[in-house]
């Protein structure tokens, strides 16, 4: 399961279908994808690309359908259901992905997944 859950989110994270065409939009990917675990905002990611906030929010989810900083939390949370695979604790995985909260890492984690991190944990190790 835990390498079918891993590759789903691969598969749906890669925006598979859409058109690929604003260097832009693209650059704001790969800065994320390179950064997620780092202190980054909308404006980081924005200055990186070189526009303003609201012209990245625009450009972004027009080429990839969701906002940049939903795709942040997105690569975050892609990123702990890897870390909670491999036996990570929960505290550990929300610092390594960029959560400074653990709370809130966990309340977004099961809002997104439907299930807290250690439930989460529990269900892969038993494969």
């Amino acid at each position: 399961m835990a390498l079918h859950v891993i590759l789903e989110e691969l598969r749906l994270g890669s925006g598979e279908g859409r058109p690929r065409t604003h260097p832009r939009a693209l650059q704001a990917r790969a800065f994320i994808q390179r950064n997620y675990s780092a202190d980054i905002g909308l404006s980081d990611i924005a200055e990186v690309c070189g526009l303003s906030p609201t012209h990245l929010c625009v450009v972004f989810r027009g080429q990839f359908g969701r906002s940049p900083i939903d795709y942040l939390l997105h690569v975050r949370i892609r990123e702990a259901k890897v870390r909670l695979g491999m036996g990570h604790s929960v505290k550990e995985t929300a610092n390594a992905v960029g959560f400074h909260s653990q709370h809130y890492f966990a309340r977004l984690f099961r809002r997104r997944t439907g299930m807290a991190p250690t439930e989460f944990a529990a269900r892969l190790a038993r494969f």
